[in-house]
């Protein structure tokens, strides 16, 4: 079910994307919920492993009706509403949430293969910061990412024809193994978009319906 506890697996993934939960101490049972997936102690901080040890690198809990400084953290966030689970700058409001949420892990994965088969290539420079938000949002999925950074190789750039970055060159996007190139920053879903021709049906179809 969507709102079972998260694997540990699943919460590397939102760790790497500095989740954080937005939620009530007391009177609030959605919080609960969303605490109990994100396997969160009920005095807040960061989720626990399988085994029940602490992590130190979140998913966090943030009690908005906790101490003067968790408020304030809550009123700078703007939260008027509660709980709110924030993936990779993304607020997800309510414990229905939950299937959204586990999608958002899944998805970094299911697109990196995507752009596998469409052997795709992105080219970048880690002094633009649209390349690196491009490259964050993947969190550990970039990994399996073919990137080039074209300051440290600018001949493949330039053979590649790229003039700005980030740039994406798919080889094989559409269904007859067309290329398609996409220029600048590209969110997740749309780049799910470009490549879904390189999945059947019944793989996108189990994606999109699990919970």
């Amino acid at each position: 079910m969507a709102s079972e506890p998260l694997n540990d697996k699943e919460l590397d993934r939102l760790a790497a994307f500095g989740t954080i939960l937005f939620g009530r101490k007391s009177g609030c049972d959605e919080t609960a919920t969303m605490r109990a997936m994100l396997r969160v102690p009920s005095e807040g901080g960061a989720s626990a492993a399988a085994d029940g040890t602490a992590r130190e690198d979140g998913p966090f809990f943030i009690a908005c009706d906790g101490s003067e400084e968790e408020q304030s953290v809550c009123k700078q966030a703007g939260i008027t509403e509660t709980p709110v689970t924030v993936v990779a700058g993304v607020g997800y409001l309510g414990a229905q949430s939950a299937k959204a949420i586990r999608a958002a892990i899944a998805l970094p994965d299911f697109v990196s293969e995507g752009l596998k088969r469409a052997e795709a290539t992105l080219y970048g420079s880690e002094s633009c910061s649209w390349t690196v938000r491009q490259k964050t949002v993947f969190g550990p999925a970039f990994e399996t990412v073919n990137y080039v950074e074209c300051n440290r190789e600018p001949g493949k750039c330039s053979a590649a024809g790229v003039s700005s970055v980030p740039a994406w060159h798919l080889a094989k996007a559409g269904p007859d193994g067309t290329p398609r190139k996409l220029v600048g920053f590209q969110p997740l879903p749309a780049l799910l978009q470009a490549t879904a021709s390189r999945f059947s049906e019944a793989e996108l179809k189990e994606f999109t319906e699990r919970d």
